[in-house]
């Protein structure tokens, strides 16, 4: 993403990881698409209040403002609420949620201080549907989505957009990172499901309706540039089903059918 928004001329990006040591592959790819000179790697730790707040604040101080903010710091933290551990739980939400709420309230006031901007989170198909043995994932996304809400009527006034980019499967390291993070069901009860569910995924994400990293980024890049920005942004027509019938069914109902026969039938 930061190499397909540099390439375009427009934008100067500034990469954030923790590590920055490990910026050798955003700096090939950057090399290879002739924009070196507008991809700079910054340290940023989401989890951190300082490391954000030094991030942001070396920005300003160099370019002397901000106008395009991507959240996309996250991970999954796969099994049951009966076997994941509170401290995991915390971690989860650390990154995925306050991770977000960390930068946007270091970004927000130059933002409305230069009356632009457009704040983009990346949320998932399930901060919209829940999914079996993603329960503190999906609850991250889920609240990362009221989040983003809430805020949006209140910065339109300052011509501030807040955006969701609500992806489903993706081709990148985020599935095995995923699953080496999974906690295992030690209840002989819930692991015959916690199998079924594994496979069911793990034969979602390699399939051609799972997209690649690019893919997504050219949505989000679409989001960046629309003239008249929405709130959320499907980037995956294969998950339409799922969205249509969150929207169809206030009760909920065809929802859990939805995910049952997905996952377990």
């Amino acid at each position: 993403m930061a190499v397909i928004l540099a390439e375009s001329k427009r934008y100067k990006v500034y990469a954030t990881m923790r590590d920055v040591s490990k910026d050798s592959q955003i700096q090939e790819a950057a090399k290879s698409r002739n924009c070196s000179d507008l991809v700079v790697v910054t340290p940023c730790d989401v989890t951190n209040d300082e490391s954000v707040k030094k991030c942001v604040a070396d920005i300003i101080t160099k370019e002397g403002r901000i106008d395009v903010v991507v959240n996309n710091a996250g991970f999954a933290q796969p099994g049951s609420i009966e076997d994941i551990s509170m401290e995991q739980m915390q971690k989860q939400f650390d990154t995925n949620l306050f991770g977000v709420i960390r930068v946007l309230k270091e970004v927000l006031p130059h933002m409305r201080k230069q009356q632009s901007g457009r704040c983009v989170a990346i949320s998932s198909v399930g901060g919209v549907s829940g999914v079996p043995f993603n329960d503190i994932y999906c609850a991250s996304k889920f609240a990362l989505e009221g989040l983003i809400e809430s805020m949006s009527s209140l910065y339109k006034n300052f011509n501030v957009h807040q955006i969701l980019i609500e992806p489903g499967a993706i081709s990148t390291d985020f599935v095995q990172n995923a699953s080496s993070n999974r906690v295992p069901s030690r209840d002989e009860g819930l692991k015959v499901y916690s199998e079924k569910y594994l496979a069911k995924m793990m034969a979602q994400f390699s399939s051609s309706a799972a997209q690649t990293g690019e893919q997504v980024a050219a949505a989000i890049k679409e989001a960046i540039e629309d003239p008249e920005p929405k709130l959320r942004y499907q980037t995956n027509p294969a998950y339409d089903p799922v969205f249509k019938a969150k929207l169809s069914d206030v009760t909920g109902v065809s929802q859990v059918k939805g995910s049952f026969n997905r996952f377990f039938a």
